[in-house]
């Protein structure tokens, strides 16, 4: 009996120290001169009509209006920029059943949809909170990073008004 108190005395000892760890976290970066100006619409805001669409073609979960595209247009870029990649991040309020979805502003009447970002090939989306593809810097130049945007309906729509809002990053890489 004392063996075995004294083996899980032990073993007790041993299974603490195999759950310790050291370890080292290096943070990497870079300060830069000045990033990309965002050229797009007034002081970076823009708005992308979805147009009217008939209820009846968001039906129900998964069905999808027309995209209409959007760009952000990136300017007066520094020629010795050190990142050369760029990607962007869409933020908002999502949905509550999808949360790759932006959710309708408060006070819109129309319900069962909400806002969905899609890279520019219309087929691949673009989660919230989620870097987009990285596409290359121009140098000196405007880069143009394009995207399009649809409703998505996650029940059957209703009709009435529906505007969503989203803010965005761009991250060099």
């Amino acid at each position: 009996m004392k063996n075995i108190i004294t083996a899980l005395v032990l073993s007790l000892g041993v299974s603490s120290m195999a759950h310790a760890a050291d370890g080292t976290i290096n943070f990497t970066g870079n300060i830069i001169e000045q990033a990309c100006d965002i050229t797009s619409g007034v002081a970076g805001t823009q708005t992308v009509n979805l147009g009217s669409i008939a209820k009846s073609n968001l039906s129900g979960a998964g069905k999808t209006s027309g995209s209409t595209k959007f760009s952000i247009v990136l300017a007066d870029c520094p020629v010795d920029f050190i990142p050369t990649k760029v990607s962007v991040k869409f933020d908002g309020t999502s949905v509550a059943t999808d949360t790759s979805l932006l959710a309708l502003t408060a006070g819109q009447t129309a319900t069962g949809v909400g806002v969905q970002i899609l890279e520019a090939d219309g087929n691949t989306p673009v989660p919230l909170r989620t870097a987009s593809v990285q596409q290359t810097l121009v140098s000196g130049g405007t880069t143009t990073l394009d995207f399009v945007a649809r409703y998505k309906a996650v029940a059957v729509a209703t009709a009435g008004t529906a505007n969503a809002s989203s803010t965005f990053v761009v991250d060099y890489n």
